[in-house]
């Protein structure tokens, strides 16, 4: 594991990695930098030949608050990576989406040990979303010169923001102590 501004290190690196983890916030808020076509062309050229690149990012693909997201996903294409996208389980609003990137398409279906979810085993495939059906018709190629990513996520951090401060009060009026 390695601690440091994602980008500052991307640059010095010449190491080759079978994984390269991006889960980069300060509060709901990405680091703009480290999603460009040009950072991201970067990490390819860091991942071994079956390495993957795995972006941690928000939970909303659709409507205005998914165009951060959509940007994301064809940022990645722009850089020349093969894509799966997998949400985590829940509504848009309390959800993460993975974007499994990789140099070369991939068998994902070779996992080393059982899938499980809930304690039953699954097919990894039905745990990835159909990427065909994102609207990318407002989704933008992010680059150096155009770092927007925290412009176009205001939505989903508001949404977010929201949505927290909800469940938040849920907890306090239910008794959670929220603080020791």
């Amino acid at each position: 594991m390695i601690v440091d501004d994602a980008r500052h290190y991307l640059e010095g690196s010449q190491k080759k990695y079978d994984v390269i983890l991006f889960d980069v916030y300060r509060g709901e808020s990405p680091a703009p930098h480290v999603f460009t076509r040009e950072s991201l062309e970067k990490t390819k050229s860091l991942l071994k030949e079956n390495g993957l690149i795995i972006v941690n990012f928000s939970g909303f693909l659709d409507g205005k608050a998914g165009r951060a997201a959509r940007s994301i996903y064809k940022t990645l294409l722009a850089a020349g990576l093969e894509i799966r996208i997998m949400p985590t389980s829940g509504p848009e609003t309390s959800r993460n989406v993975l974007f499994v990137a990789t140099r070369n398409k991939q068998d994902f279906q070779r996992v080393r040990s059982p899938l499980l979810r809930s304690g039953k085993e699954v097919d990894i495939e039905t745990l990835f979303q159909d990427a065909h059906k994102l609207n990318l018709i407002n989704a933008v190629v992010l680059t150096d010169d155009r770092p927007i990513l925290e412009l176009l996520n205001i939505p989903a951090g508001n949404a977010w923001r929201k949505a927290y401060t909800e469940m938040t009060k849920i907890f306090y009026n239910e008794g959670v102590p929220l603080f020791r």
